[in-house]
């Protein structure tokens, strides 16, 4: 995540990730063991995985050790104003909307990678934005030369019944002739 007016990490005013960690992982990490116990669960509080309110009534809750609870985690890089009016830069982590560790830092650990760069916002483009539109014409250009092949091979024939041989017209020879009658 990353501060929507920013163009470049180092000048953001807030990045931050979010991980998926089980309570086990966080007490691992170094957080008190009776603060992680007492998180809540995205299915508590009514939010999927992808960061969006839904209703947990229908939760498929199939866990029954606490100690793998799925705990979103945000670890956050934000610029703090300080007593002298300047911002510093702090690192948060929090999870369940509690504070796990606040902590002035120097840099922020993240790096940005982006093949085809678009001047003044973060996000660039990527090989497939690129190529998406080249694959959709190629796409249809073989659809269409494969229906014509198809009817091309198994094309429609009418027929005035009395006016044509049957057989002829039924027999698919390469190259066959068929009889009709002209009155």
């Amino acid at each position: 995540m990353i501060d929507r007016h920013a163009d470049c990490i180092d000048d953001a005013r807030f990045v931050a990730q979010r991980k998926m960690l089980t309570r086990s992982d966080l007490v691992s990490m170094g957080y008190d063991k009776d603060i992680v116990a007492e998180l809540s669960t995205d299915e508590d509080i009514g939010i999927n995985a992808d960061g969006f309110e839904y209703n947990p009534i229908n939760a498929d809750i199939n866990n029954t050790d606490p100690s793998q609870d799925l705990i979103a985690y945000y670890e956050c890089y934000i610029d703090i104003g300080d007593e002298e009016g300047t911002a510093k830069k702090h690192r948060i982590c929090y999870a369940s909307k509690q504070i796990l560790s606040d902590e002035e830092i120097d840099y922020v650990p993240f790096y940005s990678l982006c093949p085809f760069p678009v001047p003044h916002t973060f996000y660039g483009q990527s090989m497939a934005d690129r190529t998406m539109e080249l694959q959709f014409i190629k796409s249809t250009i073989t659809r269409q030369m494969l229906d014509n092949l198809y009817l091309t091979n198994n094309s429609r024939v009418g027929a005035v019944e009395g006016q044509v041989n049957l057989d002829d017209l039924l027999n698919s020879t390469a190259g066959g002739i068929f009889r009709w009658c002209t009155s």
